[in-house]
């Protein structure tokens, strides 16, 4: 495979900010028989819960939720990246990125917010099969405390555990976290991205 693709998905029901808030699902990254040479990876990301559609988004660096030129989407907060080829994390790897980590960290994961895509940090994966191929994966993804923490899980032999936590005010303390919030999640590469099974939760604090 050579062709990068990209796209989006996102669930159209506001939830409110000050709430905890958990969702899961399951994703494939199927290569149909070819050899992907090229994929990006996806994120998990938060646009401002007034916005009715997602516009932008595009194939490289912004893993289908960052627009392709690299300037901001429309009411993007926070976007967990799972990163293949460590350029999500990566400084200046698009315009936007103007914080990050000084080189490329493969296999990881990362945290960008605010629509300036502010750098949170990004961890090496300690199980890398989150992005092995061809295989069905569950994740779940966990916000709490006004978006302070988000805990990243992967769900194996029926029980979740963490791969990744990331901890930052940035949000509040900039007073730019919205008082309502949409989940979606986003892929650029060359596999076939399939999403399905996503739950939402929501707890009043």
């Amino acid at each position: 495979m050579s062709t990068l693709a990209c796209s989006n998905i996102l669930y159209n029901n506001q939830f409110n900010t000050d709430y905890d808030f958990s969702v899961s699902f399951v994703y494939k990254m199927d290569t149909q028989s070819m050899s992907p040479v090229n994929n990006n990876g996806f994120g998990l990301f938060f646009i401002d819960g007034n916005n009715s559609t997602l516009t932008g988004g595009g194939s490289g660096v912004g893993l289908g939720a960052i627009k392709t030129d690299g300037t901001s989407v429309s009411g993007m907060f926070a976007i967990v990246g799972f990163d293949v080829q460590g350029t999500f994390t990566q400084i200046n790897s698009i315009s936007a990125f103007t914080t990050g980590n000084p080189s490329q960290n493969p296999l990881s994961i990362g945290a960008r917010v605010s629509t300036n895509y502010t750098f949170i940090s990004a961890l090496p994966l300690p199980d890398v099969t989150a992005f092995d191929y061809d295989i069905e994966h569950t994740i779940r993804l966990d916000v709490r405390n006004k978006f302070r923490t988000i805990t990243v899980n992967k769900l194996l032999n029926n029980n979740y555990y963490q791969l990744a936590t990331f901890n930052s005010s940035y949000l509040i303390d900039n007073g730019v976290l919205p008082a309502l919030g949409k989940f979606g999640i986003s892929y650029s590469g060359d596999t076939i991205f399939t999403v399905k099974d996503i739950n939402l939760n929501y707890t009043s604090p």
